[in-house]
């Protein structure tokens, strides 16, 4: 779908703040396969917030983005380390897209959707070994889809985006992907499973519904959580709003 968006630096904390930010607030939980590609998160476990790129820029050539406790600041475009949280414009609450299930309001009266799939969270260190096993002697069964991530190291702020393609899995009713950690700025870090992990190793991620916040007055819906990083804005420093749809 090309309606792919981000938001910009009003829609989540100034004049023209989203509904389902005022009940929320803009900061957002980052995903362990966001983590595992670069992105800068709290120090918390279990819900821990990132870094999220807005497509607002400062007036000098930077981004402005969403940090980990839901203020804004700059972030220079050529890094790696930011999240993003794709929004999505529609016309009618009819045409909102789903998985095929009813839309469901939370208890703070927000509009919430399941649309896509994506790789999420790391499972458990058990299931980490079985899959690995599994993976190694060739028993997992392809589904055909995959994933495109960044390739570039983390701490490569020169070269453009450079595709690495993530096969996904199925195994005893669910979907996977093995992803390797692309880290610089922790020697290990450690995801929502409590294991640790460093730069270089492999770690499996389950595929999982992708779930969205509908604002419905400004039509527009978001996602829930920081969905992947390691994707530079722009390759260099001459970002400015109106070329958003330029950017990497």
């Amino acid at each position: 779908m090309s309606d792919f968006t981000f938001l910009t630096e009003e829609q989540c904390i100034g004049r023209n703040e989203l509904d389902i930010f005022k009940k929320r607030g803009a900061k957002a939980e980052i995903t362990d396969f966001s983590i595992l590609l670069g992105g800068v998160f709290d120090d918390s476990l279990e819900g821990r917030t990132g870094y999220y790129w807005t497509k607002s820029d400062d007036g000098d050539h930077d981004a402005r983005a969403i940090m980990s406790d839901g203020r804004s600041h700059y972030q220079y475009v050529n890094g790696r380390n930011c999240g993003a949280r794709p929004a999505l414009p529609f016309s009618s609450i009819d045409s909102i897209p789903t998985n095929g299930e009813s839309r469901k309001r939370a208890k703070d009266g927000i509009l919430e959707v399941e649309y896509g799939y994506y790789p999420q969270k790391a499972v458990s260190k058990d299931m980490q070994l079985e899959l690995e096993q599994e993976f190694i002697i060739g028993r997992l069964s392809e589904t055909g889809k995959e994933y495109a991530t960044n390739s570039r190291y983390i701490g490569d702020l020169s070269g453009k985006f450079k595709p690495k393609i993530h096969k996904e899995y199925q195994y005893k009713g669910k979907k996977y992907v093995r992803v390797e950690a692309n880290r610089i700025y922790y020697r290990e870090v450690p995801l929502s499973n409590g294991e640790k992990y460093e730069a270089g190793d492999y770690v499996w991620i389950e595929v999982s519904p992708v779930k969205w916040l509908v604002d419905e007055k400004a039509k527009i819906m978001v996602i829930e959580k920081i969905i992947f990083a390691g994707v530079q804005f722009n390759a260099t420093q001459d970002y400015q709003t109106k070329d958003f749809d330029k950017t990497d």
